[in-house]
């Protein structure tokens, strides 16, 4: 099988793979999945042997002998978009979680399975998760606090 790819394609393919690897490695981290993760990269490691074919020579370095993404480019173009991405799904899971957990509190079991049964969420709950979502926008999580 042969697929073709512009050097754009092949850039993003790249970056993609990297991408998929340091999360697929995040995940794995602690588990017995050394095979998983050793797939991972060398998938990439293959990727990047065509580097050069692609226009992209200067995306890559030998690092012990194996080829690797520079430095810069990791850190801008894989670290950066994974910061960012980690960022954007802890407010939104959060604001999801304080959202449901703020309309769902006064609520009695029988009320909780009909909305679940029903696949609705209870009244109230996209303002609720609205004010948590600008919360977040505005302040991060400087105002948040247990209060015990």
């Amino acid at each position: 099988m042969k697929i073709e790819l512009s050097n754009e394609q092949y850039r993003e393919l790249v970056i993609n793979t990297a991408i998929g690897a340091w999360v697929r490695e995040s995940v794995l981290e602690g588990r017995d999945e050394a095979e998983a993760q050793e797939e991972a990269t060398n998938l990439q490691e293959y990727l990047l042997t065509f580097a050069d074919q692609f226009a992209c020579g200067d995306m890559v370095e030998k690092f012990d002998d194996i080829l690797v993404l520079k430095e810069e480019i990791e850190q801008d173009e894989v670290i950066s978009f994974l910061e960012d991405f980690v960022e954007d799904e802890l407010f939104s899971s959060l604001a999801l979680k304080l959202g449901s957990r703020d309309c769902t509190k006064d609520l009695t079991e029988e009320q909780m399975n009909k909305s679940l049964d029903s696949g609705k969420m209870p009244k109230g709950f996209d303002k609720a998760v609205e004010k948590y979502e600008n919360e977040f926008i505005e302040h991060g999580i400087d105002r948040l606090q247990i209060v015990e």
